[in-house]
């Protein structure tokens, strides 16, 4: 008979995306993680996670009991919030933190609805993605495209999405467009560069459809670490550009978009929210799950 606690462990894994990060989470060592999953995986007769070197995700059957078993916690979840809701209206000040990139298109829009169905919040919003420490700045929630320093904080992988990479028409008629990931060393085109200001030495491009990847040196001549003027750059006709593929690139004129290397992406951003460890209003709670649903309707669309 397979065990609660086991099917429990699962989906944190699932969720936080990481062995590794799940046991720092749980306090118990990732290889009892990996063993007591593989044991879960024997009694139910099924694999659930496709594990290579450097990750993991869950196999189809996997993510159909992982999304079976989270459909039953957030039923439950609904039953206590709506008791809760009888006693006490969300209320308070909200200090929130998001990534630009990423909210602009995916969040930002949706606050205003998300304010008018609860009238008695207050939303302070710090558009960022610097390492934060919830405890000591005072945040509420926030959102980051990196595992947090702090690990007293409630951290759960929410989203992730790909750069890729575009040019501009004039771009390709003047200077053509690579072929081959080797190819880009003969452009201009925009590395990346941390909020730490660290840039890697390396530039890995994953096909989409075979998993094959491809290292070329990081691009230097010109580094960023924001999407949003990744674009910017593009539109001057000069530069191969990533960009999230999140972004509505419909509210900019560059003329026709043409992607460079469309059967690979060059990054995949996972991002976390993470959840002051000692504030959980009913504010708190009610903000999280709009943030949740949200990102979720968000991936659906790009998927």
């Amino acid at each position: 008979m397979y065990s609660y606690d086991d099917l429990f462990l699962f989906t944190k894994v699932v969720e936080i995306g990481s062995f590794i990060h799940t046991a720092k989470m749980l306090k118990i060592s990732h290889t009892t993680i990996s063993r007591r999953i593989k044991n879960l995986e024997e009694q139910l007769g099924v694999a659930l996670l496709r594990v290579n070197t450097k990750n993991f995700e869950p196999t189809q059957i996997g993510l159909r009991i992982y999304e079976s078993l989270k459909t039953q916690a957030n039923t439950v979840d609904d039953i206590i919030e709506e008791v809760i809701d009888h006693q006490k209206e969300p209320q308070g000040t909200l200090n929130v933190i998001f990534p630009s990139a990423m909210a602009l298109d995916s969040i930002t829009p949706y606050i205003p609805k998300f304010l008018r169905k609860y009238p008695k919040i207050n939303l302070n919003i710090n558009y960022n993605n610097k390492e934060v420490d919830l405890i000591r700045e005072g945040i509420d929630v926030a959102i980051i495209n990196h595992m947090p320093k702090q690990q007293n904080q409630k951290i759960k992988h929410i989203y992730s999405i790909m750069a890729l990479l575009y040019c501009t028409k004039d771009y390709a008629e003047k200077y053509g467009v690579p072929k081959h990931p080797d190819e880009l060393a003969n452009h201009l085109v925009t590395g990346y560069i941390s909020d730490d200001y660290s840039i890697s030495s390396n530039l890995s491009l994953t096909n989409t459809d075979t998993d094959e990847v491809v290292i070329i040196p990081m691009p230097k001549r010109i580094t960023s670490n924001n999407a949003l003027h990744n674009i910017r750059l593009m539109e001057s006709g000069e530069v191969i550009a990533a960009l999230l593929d999140n972004i509505d690139l419909s509210h900019y004129r560059f003329g026709d978009l043409v992607p460079v290397l469309p059967e690979y992406h060059v990054m995949q951003l996972r991002y976390y929210l993470i959840r002051h460890p000692n504030h959980n209003e009913l504010k708190v709670q009610v903000f999280c799950k709009f943030l949740e649903e949200q990102l979720k309707a968000e991936d659906k669309k790009l998927r």
